[in-house]
């Protein structure tokens, strides 16, 4: 069974003599749809990247600065000390990355 089936959109409207230019506008709209969709789909893909790849160094830097603070420190106040100076450095970093 064959199904004549048009490709077009059909008008909502009866475009009479302007059906050739409805057609035109339609596929020029078409087209520039589908290319803003991949554009923003590229968009949000990158950013996502960009987003990962900070929380893998933020998280690469936070585990360093606490192992290192934790291996040549043996009292708790200093090593908590320290560490709360590793942490604000790396804050720093990171709000810098977000500014």
């Amino acid at each position: 069974m064959v199904v004549n089936v048009s490709p077009m959109v059909p008008a909502p409207f009866d475009t009479g003599k302007y059906d050739i230019v409805y057609r035109f506008i339609l596929i020029i709209l078409c087209n520039y749809m589908a290319f803003s969709s991949i554009g923003l789909d590229t968009l949000y893909l990158t950013l996502l990247s960009l987003c990962v790849a900070q929380l893998n160094i933020l998280d690469g830097q936070l585990l360093e600065a606490v192992n290192d603070v934790a291996v040549k420190v043996k009292s708790k106040e200093v090593m908590r000390q320290k560490c709360h100076a590793a942490l604000r450095e790396t804050v720093r970093l990171h709000e810098g990355i977000i500014r």
